[in-house]
């Protein structure tokens, strides 16, 4: 029997492991890629509790802080327990869903008491937020990592469904399981799916997975991981399920991406209404009069303008028309970009401004015309040239008519031009932003992959300073990669001080140490006289330890003499406790501390060197966290 795991590669050890001691063979498809987000120091000012809703949400907020005394509140129990294993000691678990760790927050804690924080992922299920909003707690939310799809099924996969070589599929959120419905729908290879049962984590797991016919769909007692394990044995029980008879198929899209669409910047370009360009009334018949320099004069100005404007807007649109002719819209500056948008819609509304100024003039001055033909044709109706004057002026009116009408078509074509230009200003600026993004996810790519090779370099150098320690060797070579992978690390240069500087010579090993101390201790013990202040006494005792070397031993021995001293420190290289004899031994005076003063340096060099590489290891992951 196989079974497909759709879960992310990080979570899916453990139902892998519980399938294999079934007999079943678990294969591993996971339908998302977890990415931790660059999101920066976390603000844990004011906080009461903190809620996670996975257990990668877990690992990556111990990795963001070094606090462990908050209490945490987890939406089950594979992320509690990722989150003990990651130092925090006040943990609860809601054993459910998103609802269910609602209910335990508002059942322990109390709105007044501080904020909540939720520290998960950019896309996340249930309304956690929205449900204790209402309940009156302040929910903060910081996005830890995100959740990319999986863009096909790998052949593996494919095989199996197109084979039969499928017996059960695993489903532990709606949006795997909507990933699934749609990747084995672009594969072609849906229908096979009908020889499948489909186990899912809950039922809103269950109806994102009904987008395809299944052999069964089963649903698990609780929204948890043993209660899945629990429905697979359930499965084994009762042997092969018939088909049910009716599955629902709901036309529920699947779920949405994790990746945020891009939202593209707006240029609009407003449109003059055409009703305000309609040619203007036909003219009544009037008698002639006089005013024909005026007119010559007016026309003569709207052309001017007509021409002066026109050209400046042209020769802006005409440099923009060349440049992206020649594939550089993306050498545009955006400032660029603005400042023309700005220009071309100042221009547009001095434009208008003038051509509504030019026409109130020509109004005025038609009227006035007019007012002075009518007088003209009430006191001179006997004269034989008004007739021809009339007609003379009348033609004049239809030219000035006519050039307004063509500057309002000039008008309407800039309009067009610019509008045009804007659409295609858009689209450059989409391409632009498009190719950003690209660039910046890219770039944090390569943080990362730099990080993790920094990473397995030091940890690479630290072993090869353990190896070296190990045999008394020198390890300079190793001490020499630490400085330049940590060049920039304070943790790292203030972990490799105190013993750094012996990698050339090399640090005495322990057994070496050992044997060094009992030697200079027998030495420095058969230079030791007792005195008793009888001098008979102390001179018998001078002549017994020419003969004789005496010194005592044991962790027991009492007293702050040279004897007793070296007695309890012997005891503790003999114990192995090296940091015992190093304080035993530093507490000696005068010639015995002069006798010890190389093998005391040696020995907390050793000490050093242990401190330092625990420390070294700490600040390696590290470094792979910030990445």
């Amino acid at each position: 029997m196989r079974a497909l795991i759709t879960r992310p590669r990080e979570n899916a050890g453990a139902i892998a492991r519980a399938l294999s001691e079934r007999d079943i063979e678990p294969i591993q498809e996971p339908l998302l890629e977890i990415r931790a987000t660059d999101h920066g120091p976390i603000d844990l000012d004011g906080v009461q509790a903190v809620l996670l809703t996975s257990a990668f949400g877990a690992r990556e907020f111990a990795t963001s802080t070094e606090r462990r005394d908050l209490p945490i509140f987890a939406v089950g129990d594979a992320t509690a327990d990722a989150a003990r294993n990651a130092g925090f000691d006040k943990v609860e678990s809601a054993r459910g869903d998103a609802e269910a760790l609602a209910m335990l927050v508002m059942e322990k804690l109390k709105p007044a008491d501080g904020a909540l924080l939720h520290a998960g992922g950019r896309t996340i299920a249930g309304d956690l937020a929205g449900q204790l909003g209402e309940a009156g707690y302040e929910v903060r939310r910081v996005e830890l990592y995100s959740a990319l799809p999986a863009p096909a099924l790998s052949i593996e996969t494919i095989e199996a469904l197109k084979s039969g070589g499928l017996d059960l599929v695993l489903f532990f959120s709606p949006r795997t399981a909507g990933t699934f419905v749609r990747l084995v729908q672009e594969a072609g290879v849906a229908d096979r799916c009908a020889q499948v049962t489909a186990l899912c984590l809950s039922a809103q797991v269950a109806e994102a997975a009904r987008g395809v016919g299944w052999r069964r769909v089963e649903i698990a007692d609780r929204p948890e991981q043993p209660a899945m394990i629990a429905l697979v044995d359930r499965w084994l029980e009762t042997g092969t399920m018939p088909p049910q008879d009716e599955q629902s198929q709901p036309a529920a899209e699947a779920a949405a991406s994790a990746a945020e669409p891009v939202r593209k910047p707006e240029i609009r370009w407003e449109q003059k209404d055409q009703a305000q360009r309609a040619s203007p009334p036909p003219q009544p018949q009037r008698r002639r009069g006089v005013g024909s320099g005026v007119v010559a004069a007016l026309l003569v100005l709207l052309a001017l303008a007509t021409g002066v404007l026109g050209y400046m807007l042209w020769d802006r649109q005409e440099q923009l028309r060349v440049a992206m002719e020649q594939g550089q819209r993306s050498r545009i500056p955006t400032a660029e970009i603005t400042d023309l948008q700005g220009r071309i819609g100042s221009a547009e509304a001095r434009m208008t401004e003038n051509l509504s100024r030019i026409e109130q003039r020509l109004g005025d001055r038609l009227d006035a015309l007019e007012s002075r033909i009518t007088e003209v044709a009430a006191r001179d109706q006997g004269q034989p040239d008004l007739e021809a004057r009339i007609d003379d002026l009348q033609a004049k009116l239809t030219a000035v008519q006519d050039a307004r009408g063509a500057l309002q078509d000039q008008l309407s074509a800039v309009e067009q031009s610019t509008g045009k230009l804007g659409d295609r200003l858009t689209t450059g600026l989409a391409d632009i932003e498009k190719q950003v993004t690209a660039a910046t996810e890219a770039a944090q790519e390569a943080t990362r992959e730099a990080a993790r090779d920094r990473t397995a370099a030091m940890l690479m150098a630290l072993n090869g300073v353990r190896d070296a320690l190990a045999e008394g060797a020198p390890f300079d070579t190793q001490v020499s990669d630490l400085r330049k992978l940590g060049q920039n690390e304070p943790a790292v240069a203030e972990a490799l001080s105190g013993w750094a500087d012996r990698a050339a010579a090399g640090i005495p090993t322990r057994p070496q140490l050992t044997k060094r101390f009992k030697e200079i201790a027998s030495e420095v013990g058969g230079r030791i006289r007792p005195q008793t202040g009888e001098g008979w006494l102390d001179s018998m005792i001078e002549r017994a330890t020419s003969v004789v070397r005496v010194r005592r031993v044991g962790e027991d021995a009492a007293g702050d003499t040279p004897d007793a001293v070296l007695a309890r420190a012997e005891a503790a290289m003999d114990n192995g406790n090296l940091a015992k004899a190093v304080d035993e031994v530093g507490a000696l005076q005068g010639e015995p501390a002069a006798a010890f003063a190389d093998w005391l340096a040696d020995a907390k060099a050793r000490l050093a060197v242990a401190d330092g590489l625990e420390r070294l290891e700490k600040a390696a992951l590290a470094v792979r966290g910030a990445g």
